[in-house]
Order: C-alpha cells, then structure tokens, then sequence
C-alpha cells in the first residue's frame, strides 16, 4: 500500500464520525469520535510498516490531531456535515479536505 492510498483511506474513514444535528460550533464529541476512528484507521493502515508501537502512536496521533485541527479551523460544521453525509453515500473527499489530509499526512509520515 502506498503512502497515497493510505492517506485516501484515512480520509474516508476520519470523514465517517461526525455527529448529527445542526449545532453551528464543533463538539467535544465530535472531535472525541473524529480522533477514535482516526487513530484506528491510521493504526491498522500503518501495520504493514515495521514500526514499533511508540512510534506509530506518535505518528498517529500528530496526523489525527493535525486533521482535526485544520478541519476545524477551514470547514464550517455545516461543510464538515455535508462532507460527512457525501462520503457516506460514496463520493470522493473533496479537494479542500484532500489537501488537509496530504498537508498533514506529508507531516506526520514524512519519515516513512
């Protein structure tokens, strides 16, 4: 798997986690399901790499706290919503999302 796939599968599972409603301010709970599902998404992606744990959980963390981060400062919630609801049903993540997930993939995995 490249470094570029497994950047577009992070993005497709992070994306999957927001919470419903119509809160115009992000939630503490949609950042707590954000980070689950993106620190397990990026774990199982990086089993393939002999990485020890520390290591990955460093990595994982940076790139999921780097996301959530972006995300929050670039998307309304209202635009992280529709992302959601989109890749829910099978679309593409859209180029604004896919250029927070290369920005900080290339971050956090730049020594990969």
């Amino acid at each position: 798997m490249t470094f570029r796939s497994i950047l577009a599968m992070l993005s497709t599972a992070a994306v999957l986690t927001a919470c419903g409603g119509g809160d115009a301010t992000y939630t503490s709970e949609m950042e707590s399901e954000y980070m689950v599902a993106c620190v397990s998404e990026a774990t199982l992606a990086l089993t393939e790499f002999d990485l020890d744990a520390n290591t990955v959980n460093d990595l994982v963390n940076n790139y999921c706290s780097c996301t959530w981060s972006e995300i929050t400062s670039q998307l309304a919630v209202e635009e992280f919503l529709a992302e959601d609801e989109a890749i829910a049903i099978g679309a593409d993540v859209s180029s604004q999302f896919d250029e927070i997930i290369n920005t900080c993939g290339e971050e956090a995995f730049a020594d990969l």
